[in-house]
């Protein structure tokens, strides 16, 4: 299963391997992040249910 640029950066907060500081240098992974705020996935730096039900989606 080939994952999409949300998935690898939601199983990143998820496996705890994401660093908050890369927002800084790296502009896609910072409007990846905000997407994913605002969709309801990320909350408080953690995956929310709606997140973790994403990270199953097959594309």
């Amino acid at each position: 299963m080939q994952k999409t640029d949300l998935q690898k950066h939601l199983q990143a907060i998820q496996d705890r391997t994401f660093n908050p500081i890369i927002l800084k240098h790296n502009s896609f992974r910072a409007c990846l992040h905000r997407s994913a705020q605002n969709l309801g996935l990320i909350k408080n730096g953690e995956l929310t249910a709606k997140g973790r039900q994403h990270l199953t989606l097959r594309f």
